[in-house]
């Protein structure tokens, strides 16, 4: 099972079988629409903090893992911590660091296909995805939005799952499904769209880690 991060990863009433067989282009419209106004919505802020509770599912192996982290990004750059784990962007460069293990690995962004956070899964969702509209269920005594985005090319995983409140279009959380049938979850706690952000922060320094570290380059 990969270390890396598995980017981004967010019942009570179902759509009738007759209405979802007759207007899938319509589920399809509503998907963009719903996408479109939550990407708008992550955009209008230029800095974000989010704290999540990540939970990673192994439906063969019936497992389950979870842990609190948080994501800062601005723009295509980002820092995602996991406890020991450390995934840094400064949008062109991708760096994976696990500290337990003292190895970084450094990847190209462009050819990083895990999504990180909600911002990237959203950022050109038109082109790398076919969506659809799921359902409206409750969210407390709110209501929100089920779609899934199917990536067009062949990627880490088949199908993306997220949760958008109907009224703010906040996402609240993301699924993501590999092809093993495991599900990398993430339900946002809380978004803070004024965080503190310190300049070196989207860049990995070794040097900053006096101990020796394993650097692999995949680039």
């Amino acid at each position: 099972m990969s270390a890396r991060f598995q980017s981004v990863y967010f019942l009570a009433f179902l759509a009738m079988p007759f209405f979802a067989a007759g207007q899938p282009e319509r589920y399809e419209e509503k998907a963009n629409e719903i996408l479109s106004e939550a990407s708008e919505a992550i955009k209008a802020h230029d800095a974000m903090k989010m704290t999540f509770i990540y939970t990673m599912i192994s439906e063969q192996h019936g497992e389950q893992e979870q842990q609190k982290g948080y994501i800062l990004t601005s723009g295509d750059k980002y820092y995602l911590n996991l406890g020991n784990h450390h995934f840094i962007s400064d949008g062109e460069t991708v760096w994976s660091f696990f500290e337990d293990v003292k190895e970084v690995h450094i990847s190209l962004a462009e050819y990083t296909d895990d999504a990180i956070s909600p911002a990237s899964i959203l950022e050109n969702f038109k082109d790398d995805y076919t969506s659809k509209w799921i359902r409206l269920e409750p969210y407390g005594d709110k209501m929100k939005h089920i779609v899934d985005m199917v990536p067009r090319q062949p990627q880490a995983f088949f199908k993306f799952r997220l949760a958008i409140l109907e009224e703010t279009k906040e996402v609240v959380y993301t699924e993501a499904y590999d092809r093993q049938g495991v599900i990398y979850r993430y339900d946002i706690e809380t978004i803070d769209t004024s965080p503190d952000i310190a300049e070196n922060t989207f860049v990995f320094e070794a040097d900053d880690y006096p101990e020796e570290l394993e650097i692999i380059d995949l680039r």
